[in-house]
């Protein structure tokens, strides 16, 4: 693991700060470095929905149903849809990430 702010890790595994602040901190972190883990919720007649870069998941009995992709079936010629589910929104936004990254998980 690089790249990372361990010290922040550190201090708060250490009990130095708080979880707030641990939170506050490693967000002003992600956004310095142009990370944006932001979700936007929903709700109409359908149900409850989080999007997050353009990819909606629906939430139906406490987890996360979305689309990842698409492929054209060989045998059929018809398109199929990858389905995912996710159990909170942390799971849904690593999937979306990883699903756009064409050429895998890069890390640094």
């Amino acid at each position: 693991m690089s790249g990372y702010p361990i010290e922040l890790i550190t201090n708060y595994r250490a009990g130095k700060i708080s979880r707030q602040q641990f939170t506050k901190q490693f967000s002003d972190w992600q956004k310095s470095r142009g990370i944006n883990y932001d979700c936007k919720g929903t709700a109409d007649r359908l149900g409850v929905h989080v999007e997050y870069r353009g990819t909606t998941a629906t939430i139906r009995d406490g987890v996360l149903h979305f689309f990842t992709g698409s492929y054209i079936d060989p045998k059929t010629n018809c398109r199929r849809y990858i389905r995912s589910t996710a159990k909170s929104v942390f799971d849904f936004c690593r999937k979306i990430d990883f699903a756009r990254n064409d050429g895998g998980a890069k890390w640094n």
